[in-house]
């Protein structure tokens, strides 16, 4: 059990470490999604 929660955090902090070399990769600052009113995100394409 204890392997599952260190599990997620490794994959949580792997999504951060896309988002910031996608930053430095496009040279353009983090713009969170928008969410819609109903509470699901809008997928930017």
């Amino acid at each position: 059990e204890g392997r599952r929660h260190n599990a997620a955090l490794i994959c949580l902090s792997r999504r951060r470490i896309d988002v910031m070399f996608a930053m430095l990769r496009d040279r353009q600052p983090y713009r969170p999604r928008p969410f819609s009113t109903s509470g699901e995100a809008t997928l930017a394409a």
